[in-house]
């Protein structure tokens, strides 16, 4: 199956969930639409780097097919926990940090790190504005810090998909 079709597949599959998700979520649709946004910009951001991460970052070993595994696990998970919002902003802390993990354990071995390494700290990024996230949730600010954290995390994703070109995977020669 060639890396187009497979994407397509993998996001189609997204869709699905995130469908159902927002089925089950749509008595606190009002309240948590902004984790609607950010699950959809995720899974646009998932699409975008596909390629980059299957060309540049392939699971060659166990660990790695493991953490592409519990990535998409994550992922998946992410839709039944719409209704809380505390618990989508651990599971995204989460997924950000496998996610992290899975690029810097390939760091060593290639060629042109550094369009790995500006992944690496936009993931960075975008776990503390979750940690931040799960912590105005905690502190009882639900709206104001869901609202914020979906206008950045977008931001950041339309900046880094669109206007970076962060997903163009370097000619290497």
């Amino acid at each position: 199956m060639s890396f187009q079709k497979r994407a397509a597949a993998k996001i189609a599959l997204f869709v699905v969930f995130g469908v159902i998700g927002v089925v089950i979520a749509v008595q606190h649709l009002m309240l948590v639409w902004p984790l609607v946004i950010i699950y959809g910009t995720l899974t646009w951001k998932e699409y975008a780097s596909h390629s980059f991460v299957s060309k540049v970052i392939p699971a060659h070993t166990i660990i790695q097919r493991m953490l592409h595994g519990l990535l998409l696990f994550l992922h998946l998970s992410l839709v039944f926990s719409f209704s809380h919002p505390e618990y989508f902003s651990i599971l995204i802390l989460a997924f950000l940090l496998f996610e992290m993990l899975t690029y810097t354990l390939k760091l060593p071995s290639m060629q042109n790190p550094a369009t790995v390494f500006r992944k690496i700290k936009i993931n960075t990024v975008e776990a503390l504005l979750a940690l931040f996230a799960f912590l105005g949730v905690f502190f009882g600010y639900a709206q104001l810090t869901l609202i914020i954290w979906c206008i950045v995390v977008t931001d950041i994703s339309i900046y880094s998909i669109l206007f970076r070109k962060m997903y163009v995977v370097p000619i290497l020669s």
